[in-house]
């Protein structure tokens, strides 16, 4: 593997293959199946492929598959390691193993073994699987990434000798990498503290740090090391993570020198397995309020105060989840003290689990489509729901646009404290909610994903829409309208409405 290979480096330069620390780490600790979280250019994607390469060349009749995050990307990683490392080996080796087939995206040659390069794929058995940044796919490709886990995953059988390593950086905690990530790293340590091996079922934890990186280092002079990262510094090192003056240079020059990552630092190159997942999505409709308000300490102890009275407001489903949000008002500051979720049940199981809250109610507040008629009955469901919560249940119109939802959303979010023991699955969803990927133009579209963020993410929005439009407690300004329909995000913004001038009579 140190001498055979040639690839492209970072700089473009084609050069011989020379596995550095972590690559080797990875090669000399591999399971069978392997989740790799990392900080960004480890080379764990080109270590991976061009092992799949090796054993192409040497062993006969293996199907391989590598999945890329996009197009571009899969043309890219076919291109320079998988077509370049083969016409690069020695002569009379590639004469031994001709290749049958080299275009598209596919390597075959004459042993019967082949790489094949997509974004996604259905297979009868893939004998070696490589997925790469599985977690950029699962936040901008959902459909996609249902895909690799129901239909390309399963054709790997790692009982059979089937290998699979599915690597990427974080993009927020929720996901289908985030789930598989954290599953892998609770069986691998379990694994350890019993002092056996895993099973060939289960999924071995890899994370790879920055400051794992030997070339992630830089000269000190002349980089300022601002007051909030050498108390981070100071943090790492408390808790067993040591780092010099060099890499502190890179890591500060990286992070808040010209075209700096900013506030990205923590997710392309993570410190600790919880930093990696603690930013938001990419495209997150509201991760950086989130982030502001873990920054600014509303995130934390905000029990329930029992003299004051507790609002709800819903989003509601049966095959996506009804969501419930509970608010106390204390002064202006809106308290998220509770938060109930659930799919496939009906209006009597949520109000049950809404009754037996220790609250005491003053209104529950629903989306437009309480308004439907119940199948059988034919009760329009905000009608169930009053008999069944007991006090007031009102309905709050839609606006005409979802940004004007979203907007008033971001408005209200400085007001907002969240019970940090109670809110963990609502604060997931916020900071997970995201924007549609246009894959076409390459940008995010207008409009959010609707997957199991959305549920959570509108019900917050309509407790927002009540609140600043709505007069909820002693919010609101006196000359606003009672809904969002027919306004502007201007008019959001600047938190005023005119009321139409009076004719004068003539």
């Amino acid at each position: 593997m140190n001498n055979l290979y040639t690839i492209v480096d970072e700089s473009g330069i084609k050069r011989p293959y020379r596995r550095r620390w972590t690559q080797k780490d990875l090669a000399l600790n591999r399971h069978g199946l392997d989740a790799v979280l990392k900080s960004r250019q480890h080379g764990i994607s080109t270590e991976t492929d061009i092992d799949m390469l090796d054993d192409c060349v040497f062993k006969p009749d293996l199907r391989c598959g590598i999945i890329a995050h996009t197009k571009i990307d899969a043309q890219e990683i076919f291109e320079t390691k998988v077509k370049l490392p083969y016409f690069e080996l020695p002569e009379f080796i590639r004469k031994r193993n001709p290749h049958t087939k080299c275009d598209g995206c596919t390597l075959r040659l004459a042993n019967g073994s082949s790489i094949r390069v997509a974004v996604s794929f259905r297979s009868a058995t893939t004998h070696r699987l490589h997925v790469s940044e599985l977690g950029k796919i699962c936040a901008k490709y959902p459909k996609r990434a249902v895909e690799i886990n129901t239909g390309t995953m399963p054709s790997v059988h790692p009982q059979l000798g089937g290998r699979a390593v599915v690597e990427g950086t974080a993009e927020g905690a929720a996901g289908y990498f985030y789930d598989l990530c954290i599953q892998a790293q609770s069986d691998t340590n379990r694994a350890v503290m019993e002092g056996r091996p895993l099973s060939p079922l289960q999924y071995k934890f890899h994370f790879y740090a920055w400051y794992q990186d030997p070339k992630n280092r830089a000269n000190p002079d002349g980089i300022r090391i601002s007051d909030e990262l050498i108390r981070y510094f100071g943090e790492l090192a408390d808790s067993g993570i040591v780092t010099d003056t060099e890499q502190q240079a890179w890591y500060a020059y990286k992070k808040d020198g010209a075209g700096g990552l900013g506030r990205l630092m923590k997710r392309e190159h993570p410190s600790t397995v919880e930093e990696a997942f603690e930013q938001s999505v990419e495209g997150a409709i509201f991760g950086e309020q989130m982030e502001r308000a873990a920054n600014e300490g509303r995130i934390g102890f905000y029990p329930h105060i029992e003299h004051l009275p507790v609002i709800t407001f819903w989003d509601l489903g049966y095959r996506h989840a009804t969501s419930v949000i509970f608010i106390q008002k204390v002064g202006e500051q809106k308290r998220i003290i509770d938060h109930h979720s659930a799919a496939g049940r009906g209006a009597a199981y949520h109000a049950g689990v809404v009754n037996d809250k220790p609250y005491q109610y003053e209104a529950h507040y629903f989306p437009h489509d309480v308004m439907q008629h119940e199948k059988g009955s034919g009760i329009v469901l905000l009608d169930t729901y009053q008999s069944l919560l007991k006090k007031k249940c009102e309905k709050i119109d839609r606006p005409k646009l979802k940004e004007d939802s979203i907007e008033s959303g971001y408005n209200i979010f400085p007001e907002i404290v969240f019970n940090a023991k109670t809110t963990g699955e609502l604060r997931k969803s916020l900071a997970f909610y995201r924007y549609e990927w246009d894959e076409e133009h390459s940008n995010f579209g207008k409009n959010p994903v609707d997957d199991w963020s959305a549920d959570d993410a509108d019900s917050f929005q309509l407790m927002a829409l009540k609140f600043r439009l709505d007069h909820v407690g002693t919010v609101g300004h006196d000359n606003w309208p009672p809904s969002l329909t027919g306004t502007t995000t201007h008019h959001i913004r600047q938190r005023v409405w005119h009321k139409p001038k009076e004719k004068r009579r003539t």
